[in-house]
């Protein structure tokens, strides 16, 4: 499961980006909402956003994450929407948020946080570079998964299938009746022990 690896990945991202604070959300079309599902904190007294959910309505933000720009916010206290401005209140400082797309698709986002302001141009690179890498990794994982379950229910199906073939097998073989099969020219092609 690519999810247990986010908080290392977020670990990796934030030590080598200089970020106090990454997040992993996924973004859930059918709730219309961003859902924060990993996290890393540099310290522990840092507020979580583990399990927050952000609403995709009258978000700037998430219309721009969808849109596959890269937002780089150098002081959150300048954001103008309600929402954001909630957020900055528990989450202050310089956000940088990249699109992590799948095929063309929103998959989620990659939010780093500090409290410094400014990101330098090259780590804002970077991070576009590094997310693109994770939604690769993001999407062969979804691949493996889908193929995983296909063969599963490929191989229940074939155990369904000798199951029967077993049940009307050994039903032919004991039947009290005699039983054949003929071709339309009437030529028996196969007959139980009682025929």
């Amino acid at each position: 499961e690519i999810e247990s690896l986010f908080p290392a990945i977020l670990a990796d991202i934030c030590t080598l980006l200089d970020a106090d604070h990454g997040a992993i959300a996924r973004y859930e079309a059918r709730e219309q909402s961003w859902l924060h599902m990993a996290e890393y904190r540099a310290s522990d007294a840092a507020p979580t956003c583990l399990g927050l959910r952000i609403p995709d309505a009258e978000n700037p933000v998430s219309a721009s994450l969808k849109q596959g720009d890269v937002i780089c916010i150098d002081d959150s206290k300048t954001l103008a929407d309600n929402l954001h401005r909630q957020l900055a209140k528990q989450f202050p400082g310089a956000w940088l948020m990249v699109p992590l797309q799948i095929n063309q698709r929103t998959w989620g986002s990659l939010t780093l946080r500090k409290v410094r302001p400014n990101w330098v141009p090259e780590a804002v690179g970077l991070s576009s570079r590094i997310a693109d890498q994770l939604a690769i990794a993001i999407h062969q994982s979804e691949l493996f998964h889908a193929a995983q379950a296909e063969l599963q229910k490929r191989q229940a199906t074939e155990q369904a299938l000798r199951d029967q073939q077993s049940f009307f097998t050994s039903l032919y073989e004991q039947v009290t009746l005699g039983i054949a099969f003929c071709q339309s020219d009437g030529q028996i092609v196969q007959a139980n022990a009682k025929y």
